[in-house]
């Protein structure tokens, strides 16, 4: 069963409800979920999505070794990837 909730009020409390609900993997999406996640638990899988400093939120511990039961997908990581291509394109002319 695959979940999707969607929050603009105390993310803590959306979180504690999937929890309640028997989530077996999170998979929060920004830093403000992906923080509340890693607070309300410590056991379940945590899969973030779209985390501009996940070292600097205390998220995780650092981007090569996450720890504990988070990983995920950091704004700095695809930054970076983007950084690598190749400056110089050769597109078709329209």
């Amino acid at each position: 069963m695959f979940d999707i909730v969607w929050s603009s009020g105390d993310l803590d409390v959306a979180v504690n409800e999937l929890i309640q609900r028997g989530v077996e993997l999170l998979v929060p999406c920004g830093s403000s979920a992906s923080a509340a996640a890693s607070r309300r638990t410590s056991t379940i899988p945590i899969v973030f999505i779209n985390v501009g400093n996940p070292v600097g939120l205390g998220i995780v511990e650092s981007l090569s070794r996450p720890g504990r039961n988070v990983t995920g997908f950091s704004d700095v990581t695809v930054r970076k990837k983007i950084g690598d291509w190749p400056i110089g394109l050769d597109l078709p002319a329209r």
